[in-house]
């Protein structure tokens, strides 16, 4: 079964489709404010509504995994990440790691 869902105008703009196979749905469950205290569905699915463009301030670790490097990278929203290489390779913060 497939469940047809209303986005918001922010989701239709990014041109993710409506229909959802029943597998992929849950319930949902309100964040508990006192386990996870600041944690906003905006955190989670950035919508590309902060008009400041993110820059990485620091690389902070490395792994490899299935043969390609991947850069754990905090950005200037206080976020970290595990990008490839390409994606870090021209920056300052990549150069003084």
């Amino acid at each position: 079964a497939a469940y047809k869902l209303d986005l918001s105008p922010d989701m239709k703009r990014r041109r993710i489709h409506p229909t959802f196979n029943a597998n992929l749905l849950r319930m949902y469950i309100p964040n508990d404010d006192v386990k996870f205290p600041g944690r906003h569905w905006e955190h989670i699915l950035d919508l590309g509504t902060d008009p400041k463009e993110k820059s990485v301030l620091e690389v902070i670790g490395h792994a490899k995994r299935n043969s390609q490097w991947g850069f754990y990278t905090r950005w200037s929203d206080g976020f970290i990440t595990e990008e490839p290489l390409e994606n870090v390779r021209q920056t300052q913060p990549f150069e003084d790691y």
